[in-house]
């Protein structure tokens, strides 16, 4: 089994306050506040390091069917949003996309293969309850 560990420090109040995120491997170190929250200050959010997390097992899930075909190049991006609603703030959404050059798949397969991918990737199924939306282009 593996575990990941993160580590996040919050120094003062809300508003003025301020923190830093670090990666238990080291790979990613950076500071966040409110303001970085709501695309108004430095820095990252909690939701940039949620939306790397998410590209990036995407990006493996959807090479588990196309392991005979030669994926060339792809690239995955994901948006995402953080919104006030009735209920208070959340993550409500994430904009999922995939665009890869891929030879031996088909543009009905890559769609079917990246459907899959977006089911199936553990960060998706940890995601239920955030509105996903995927678009996959085959260049």
């Amino acid at each position: 089994m593996a575990i990941r560990t993160v580590d996040a420090e919050w120094r003062g109040n809300l508003a003025q306050g301020s923190g830093r995120m670090q990666l238990g491997s080291g790979a990613f170190e950076g500071s966040y506040d409110f303001r970085s929250r709501l695309d108004e200050g430095d820095g990252t959010s909690p939701e940039e390091p949620l939306g790397a997390a998410h590209a990036g097992c995407f990006s493996i899930a959807i090479q588990l069917p196309m392991r005979t075909s030669l994926s060339n190049t792809s690239h995955t991006t994901a948006n995402a949003h953080f919104q006030k609603h009735a209920g208070g703030r959340s993550t409500h959404r994430i904009n999922l996309e995939i665009e890869a050059s891929i030879s031996n798949v088909t543009a009905v397969a890559f769609e079917e293969y990246a459907q899959n991918a977006e089911k199936n990737c553990p960060v998706s199924r940890a995601l239920s309850g955030v509105d996903i939306h995927l678009r996959a282009k085959r260049l």
